[in-house]
């Protein structure tokens, strides 16, 4: 290969590296902002269910069970429900 097809190559490989290096930080970006606005939303939707639906449920029903469980927490029998273990 001549000097001037080499660099040029060399040119032109470098300028895609960078341009799919260039996508995939923007790709990075955007996806972490995809999911810091999904955590917003859990801990939103997280907020409505304690406030408005935990509050409906009776203390030692099947409901409010499946109710902590979604949200995360496990209560033992016996334990206060509402109260991590």
């Amino acid at each position: 290969m001549s000097t001037i097809l080499t660099a040029a190559t060399d040119t032109a490989e470098g300028l895609v590296l960078r341009g799919w290096s260039a996508r995939v930080g923007e790709l990075a970006v955007r996806l972490a902002d995809v999911r810091q606005r999904e955590r917003a939303h859990l801990v939103c939707l997280e907020a409505f269910v304690r406030e408005n639906v935990l509050p409906r449920t009776h203390p030692n029903s099947t409901e409010r069970q499946q109710v902590l469980e979604a949200l995360g927490e496990n209560c033992v029998d016996g334990a206060e429900p509402g109260t991590l273990h």
